[in-house]
């Protein structure tokens, strides 16, 4: 018997036993928390250790744990609410003091907040900024679900890149374009 086809079967089994709790348990345990950095960063490195493809696929459940726990139905009610409270107060008010409460409120609900934030970024581009703003907050599992939130609007195939008269580019995907002229260099 060879001891080193055993030990990467082991390892392929614990695993496979820890993307099952994360999925399960411990991310939509997160979801229940407040504002909690530190629970955050310690999901982040068991989920670190998983490929993109794997983690990706472990926040499309996340997104939608909220159908199966009435409990994650109830947060996510809540953030959503918050989060369009926020975005809300960010267009009236012109200024960015309100990106650390996004983030912060990111830290236990990044999967909500962004979806949330990525859909309110497609109809309205003066909230670009804010929500950038907000990323310097973030923890490394919050800069993650962003890019997952971000491709997977952008791979909806449902919207249409093209205006329906096929000359220009559609107002969603030219409101998410930053206009790097701006930024200078």
């Amino acid at each position: 018997m060879d001891l080193d086809a055993v030990d990467s079967d082991l390892a392929i089994t614990v695993k496979d036993q820890w993307r099952n709790m994360l999925r399960r348990y411990i991310l939509p345990a997160l979801s229940l928390t407040r504002a909690n950095a530190a629970f955050n960063l310690e999901i982040w490195g068991l989920l670190c250790l998983f490929d993109s493809r794997e983690r990706w696929g472990m926040y499309g459940e996340w997104s939608q744990a909220h159908m199966k726990y009435p409990e994650l139905k109830v947060r996510h009610v809540e953030v959503t609410r918050e989060t369009r409270g926020i975005l809300r107060r960010v267009t009236v008010n012109g200024n960015n003091k309100l990106a650390l409460p996004l983030a912060k409120l990111a830290h236990s609900n990044p999967c909500i907040v962004f979806n949330e934030c990525v859909k309110q970024a497609m109809a309205y581009d003066n909230l670009i900024e804010a929500i950038a703003e907000s990323a310097r907050s973030l923890t490394p599992l919050g800069y993650d679900v962003l890019v997952w939130c971000i491709l997977t609007a952008f791979s909806n195939s449902s919207k249409p890149r093209m205006k329906e008269d096929g000359t220009s580019v559609a107002l969603w995907l030219q409101s998410t374009a930053i206009d790097l002229s701006l930024k200078g260099d």
